[in-house]
């Protein structure tokens, strides 16, 4: 019996993870479970900072991987900040509900790239990603006072076009951006 051999069909081929390019110098690239490892060192590298800001961080590499097959499955977009070959923090959509046209976005970065402009580049990129090819009508941000850099966190803020919600004296700062009632032309992936 002679066996056929035929070319992949590419159409039917697993999409690879979802790049976002940025204006600066990082990309994002959407968390896969091969980037746990990365990931957890990241994660365990900046634990003391991200506990302050009530961020659950993984004791193990297993739970790095439960987290990120968990954020997928949950519907959050996950995305790893990259500098060439570094991962140097993370840029994310939470929704309440898959359907949702509403998404809170957060970010954060290693302490040793902080300063640089990558989150505001990051979080302007996912924004206009959501915003746009993902059809999110709002976004928002949170910000805690009582968070060290919460400063900093409000300027990148505005500087990726989110808008204050709340005024100066709320515990909790609260920004918004939504999208733009005339079609966008951005190119970026569906």
């Amino acid at each position: 019996m002679t066996e056929l051999l035929q070319e992949p069909d590419e159409t039917l081929a697993e999409p690879g993870p979802i790049e976002l390019p940025t204006q600066g110098e990082v990309i994002l690239r959407q968390a896969q479970l091969e980037d746990a490892q990365r990931l957890f060192e990241l994660l365990k590298a900046n634990k003391d900072r991200l506990r302050k800001a009530h961020m659950h961080v993984p004791r193990n590499l297993e739970e790095a991987q439960r987290r990120i097959v968990s954020h997928n499955s949950k519907g959050y977009l996950d995305f790893g900040i990259w500098a060439g070959d570094e991962l140097i923090g993370e840029v994310g959509l939470g929704r309440d509900k898959p359907d949702s046209e509403d998404a809170e976005i957060f970010y954060w970065l290693d302490r040793n790239h902080v300063g640089k402009g990558y989150a505001a580049d990051a979080a302007r990129s996912l924004a206009e990603y959501a915003l746009g090819p993902l059809g999110i009508n709002i976004l928002t941000a949170k910000v805690d006072t009582n968070n060290a850099h919460s400063e900093s966190s409000k300027r990148t803020l505005r500087r990726a076009g989110f808008q204050p919600l709340t005024d100066e004296s709320a515990r909790v700062h609260v920004f918004t951006r939504r999208a733009d009632p005339v079609a966008s032309t951005t190119t970026l992936p569906k």
